[in-house]
């Protein structure tokens, strides 16, 4: 067995999975209308080309297609979402929408698959924290945790929601997809969202303590695939978009929790200079960076 030649395929798969069939020139008579035409749909009503008898496939698309899947597969996407994460968000981003199950119904679906096994099963979850290990006027952030241990969906989609900021700061000036927009942004961490829904199942079923570190190297390779960074410069990019992102947090629940004592105030100040200050360097380098790049490639091509 050459493993080399297997890996080799495996990337090329990663990279380009889906290959389309084309009629060609091969003309086709439509059994809907009658039309006469050639390619793959019938340009007049739009029916497929070879839809004739009734198979046990075009059964099966039929039930997909009363969930909204049509030709786009929702397991496959799910494959795709765990082999290949980054490339296949750079797809969607990129407009090869009809390969992929749309990203918020994935979201719903996995979500509702998720509550299903996890009550049908009793799979425990993590345990809450106690009032008793924080001070009373902290409380709220105990109850904010306690939610998200209780609403792991809606959690998951908080705390993803969180890294389209530092994002958009950090990974404005890669490789691949450069200048993302803060709408495409939202899609990107949808997908992260069901990621780490899928991850926090795997954590529940095994050891909920790996959950964090299951997250990190899924957003690793995730973000590497999709921004097409090397090893350091996704890494410190990642690591400092979840320092912002756990600030934003605190923030959040300092907002939703918040008194007029003076001591919560100054904390509230505090957390914004934080994350400002740690946007704007990151911002600086990853410009900086962009740059000495493309000099670098000028020079080359000189």
């Amino acid at each position: 067995m050459n493993i080399k030649r297997h890996i080799n395929r495996f990337r090329a798969w990663q990279r380009k999975p889906i290959q389309f069939s084309n009629q060609g020139l091969e003309e086709h008579c439509c059994a809907n209308c009658g039309h006469t035409y050639s390619g793959n749909y019938c340009p007049v009503c739009g029916q497929k080309a070879g839809d004739k008898r009734i198979t046990w496939r075009l059964v099966g698309q039929n039930f997909l297609k009363a969930w909204g899947i049509d030709s786009r597969s929702l397991p496959s996407t799910l494959l795709q979402l765990i082999l290949r994460p980054g490339y296949l968000i750079g797809d969607y981003l990129a407009g090869h929408r009809r390969v992929s199950y749309p990203p918020v119904n994935t979201l719903f679906v996995v979500t509702v698959v998720y509550l299903i096994i996890t009550q049908m099963f009793g799979i425990t979850r993590m345990e809450h924290f106690s009032y008793s290990d924080v001070r009373a006027k902290y409380a709220f952030f105990v109850d904010a945790i306690n939610w998200m241990i209780d609403n792991p969906a809606w959690g998951m989609m908080c705390v993803t929601l969180m890294f389209v900021i530092p994002t958009w700061f950090f990974f404005r000036f890669a490789p691949q997809h450069p200048y993302h927009t803060f709408a495409e942004g939202i899609i990107i961490q949808i997908y992260m969202a069901t990621i780490v829904l899928i991850a926090t199942f795997i954590s529940y079923i095994t050891d909920p303590y790996i959950l964090p570190a299951l997250i990190i190297v899924y957003y690793y390779f995730t973000y590497r695939q999709l921004f097409g960074y090397r090893f350091w410069g996704t890494l410190w990019r990642l690591l400092i978009s979840i320092v912002v992102a756990f600030w934003e947090i605190v923030l959040s629940i300092v907002i939703v929790g918040f008194t007029s004592s003076t001591g919560m105030i100054t904390g509230l100040f505090r957390t914004l200079i934080i994350i400002v200050a740690l946007l704007a360097v990151g911002y600086y380098i990853s410009r900086r960076t962009a740059k000495n790049r493309l000099a670098t490639d000028d020079n080359k091509i000189g």
